[in-house]
């Protein structure tokens, strides 16, 4: 019993050494579901980090929205804001006037000062919503998410970014599918210009069951749609903090769950 006791402390000691000293700075990015907290998708996605053993940290230049499933506050999502430019809805309760993601990059909240490594952007579903600018997010919501991209990369060339595409709604099957349907050209174009980018589909990589996974308001996830999206996330990202040597995956990661007292 002593020597397989013995055996046991070396083997967990080896999943300790397997993983690296760096932890990943991950920051959730974008409107009202990246800031939801109740529980949201956030506090889902760092519990299953966490329980597959990945070294990572929340960032965000919010720090309110500790999900009441646990989890990270960090995090910067906002409520009601457009891509950017303004001016849209949330001029009105955002500090600075400028209720848009793009403003807040590098001024206002400065969301690029909190060095991510990466970043999961959703956005693009209030700009469908936007009565403050004359502009048709059908026609030019990609072209204006491209040149968040690319403003994100200026300002930090190395992040890696997940890019979804817009949840559905309650009333529309149909719902932003040209904005969704033009997100994969943008991602393909920063690929090519050697940026680590992924596309995440939360249309269609998820199987929604609207009466139970969307809410009253026919637009926002209930507990189990933000679970689903969390889960989604996390299978996009487990490749993405493995290519970075979060942990080591192998035989000895295998071992945390075995005891050879059983």
């Amino acid at each position: 019993m002593v020597g397989s006791t013995q055996s046991n402390k070396n083997k967990k000691k080896n999943i300790v050494q397997n993983q690296t000293s760096k932890i990943i700075n991950i920051m959730p990015l974008g409107n009202s579901l990246t800031q939801a907290s109740e529980p949201g998708y956030r506090g889902f996605l760092y519990n299953m980090l966490d329980s597959a053993k990945y070294r990572i940290d929340f960032v965000g230049s919010k720090h309110d929205g500790k999900p009441t499933n646990c989890g990270d506050p960090d995090h910067s999502g906002f409520g009601g804001y457009v891509i950017g430019p303004n001016p849209s809805k949330g001029d009105d309760w955002d500090p600075w006037k400028h209720g848009d993601i793009l403003y807040h990059l590098d001024q206002g909240y400065k969301i690029m000062n909190n060095n991510a490594d990466v970043i999961i952007l959703e956005i693009g579903i209030n700009d469908f919503f936007n009565d403050r600018d004359d502009y048709d997010p059908s026609i030019v919501g990609a072209d204006r998410l491209d040149s968040l991209i690319a403003k994100i990369y200026k300002l930090s060339p190395e992040v890696v970014i997940l890019v979804s595409n817009l949840t559905p709604v309650n009333w529309d099957a149909n719902f932003g599918s040209l904005f969704n349907s033009e997100v994969p050209a943008i991602i393909s174009k920063f690929k090519i210009l050697g940026k680590k980018i992924y596309p995440v589909d939360l249309r269609n990589g998820i199987n929604w069951k609207m009466s139970e996974d969307i809410s009253s308001d026919q637009l926002h996830p209930t507990a189990s749609g933000y679970k689903k999206m969390a889960k989604l996330f996390f299978s996009d990202l487990v490749p993405v903090l493995d290519s970075m040597s979060i942990l080591e995956k192998g035989k000895n990661s295998l071992d945390i769950n075995q005891d050879s007292n059983h």
